[in-house]
């Protein structure tokens, strides 16, 4: 007498390529909540995900199996040597993006304190490197912007050269944040530089008007 038992199965991943295409959300077949966004597929009546899902048995919904996507991996000691040559390369003009604005952000998300004591040291070779240093960290996002690299901002404040002065201001006025503008404030009383002057009091005044 042949076996009727149902014998179990391993579940079978879905070749998408061979099924229709829908655009729509992968959702749970007993809830509704939303497993994956993206374009899905219909298998027998079932929802099936570009990437392979399979049915999972002992709750009855498509899970997802396979990995998605991995972004590359970017070696930050690489990238710190891009940062530095793009800065070589590249004047930083203002209301113009520089090409090393997004490696610095990548940069400090994932090695804060080694582009921190990186820009440090490049910052201490020459008052054109230290000009072009305080003026990238100017257009850094505040939120990712450590202590040590504001403070080596507000450093550029006290410099005898007034071209590293002005690279200090405006970074400070750029960054915009609590700290950045209270050292601006304080600083306002010791600049000597007219121009300058009038340029940090006008970034002052634009904020508490």
């Amino acid at each position: 007498m042949r076996d009727t038992k149902v014998k179990s199965e391993r579940p079978a991943i879905v070749q998408p390529s061979t099924y229709e295409a829908h655009p729509g959300i992968v959702m749970s077949m007993s809830s509704s909540v939303p497993l994956s966004l993206g374009k899905v597929f219909r298998f027998n009546g079932s929802v099936a995900h570009t990437v392979p899902y399979v049915l999972d048995e002992s709750y009855g919904f498509l899970a997802q199996m396979a990995r998605q996507p991995s972004r590359p991996v970017l070696d930050p000691e690489e990238q710190l040597r891009r940062l530095v040559q793009l800065l070589s390369e590249h004047a930083i003009i203002s209301g113009e993006v520089h090409p090393a604005e997004d490696v610095l952000v990548a940069l400090l998300r994932v090695r804060p304190k080694r582009v921190t004591d990186a820009l440090r040291e490049l910052a201490a070779t020459s008052p054109e490197e230290r000009i072009d240093v305080l003026r990238l960290i100017g257009r850094a996002p505040a939120h990712l912007l450590p202590e040590e690299l504001l403070a080596l901002v507000i450093d550029g404040l006290g410099a005898v050269e007034v071209g590293v002065r002005d690279a200090a201001v405006r970074a400070l006025d750029l960054n915009g944040s609590g700290a950045a503008i209270a050292a601006l404030g304080a600083h306002v009383d010791q600049e000597s530089e007219g121009w300058l002057l009038d340029y940090a009091r006008g970034a002052l005044q634009s904020r508490y008007a």
